[in-house]
């Protein structure tokens, strides 16, 4: 996730009140650890042709703001150095608790989580196109998906379930 955050703070001296407005450029991360997806996350239904991937939920990295293509203004009749140097660092605080805000909104995440099952499923396609699988379905999984999965199977109702299990 990139673009830009902006902050407003201000410092309460004991005669002046400044204010600043600052705007910079943020990005925010997303990664899959790799290194959790184990073997027990792959199964394979032969009848089917299909290979399904559990992976781990995406993780949100620590945002990076670009202070040095920040734009500061100003306001304010007396703004002293100490006030100064207050509010650089509420702005700096703000700014990098808005952009993890921003990565953390539900539209960002669920981009991030589409992107991370894409990796996954082409990384996956590209090794069985190697080993010259064809028609192979590729489902890549995040938590909680599998029940929701099963849920929407429908089952064969036609014989009451008592007779399939007495056979």
């Amino acid at each position: 996730m990139s673009g830009n955050v902006v902050a407003k703070v201000d410092c309460q001296g004991t005669i002046f009140h400044p204010e600043q407005t600052t705007k910079a450029p943020a990005t925010v991360a997303y990664s899959l650890p790799l290194s959790e997806i184990k073997e027990s996350a792959y199964s394979w239904n032969q009848g089917q042709q299909r290979l399904t991937i559990n992976i781990p939920d995406v993780h949100v990295e620590p945002p990076n703001v670009d202070i040095s293509q920040q734009v500061v203004r100003q306001n304010g009749r007396f703004i002293s150095r100490e006030c100064g140097l207050v509010m650089a660092r509420k702005a700096a605080v703000a700014l990098t608790g808005r952009a993890r805000a921003e990565a953390n909104k539900p539209a960002n995440i669920a981009n991030a989580r589409e992107a991370a099952r894409k990796a996954v499923a082409d990384l996956a396609a590209g090794l069985l196109r190697g080993t010259e699988m064809r028609g192979v379905t590729i489902a890549v999984l995040l938590p909680g998906e599998a029940e929701r999965i099963l849920r929407r199977e429908r089952w064969d109702e036609t014989r009451p379930l008592v007779e399939v299990l007495s056979q």
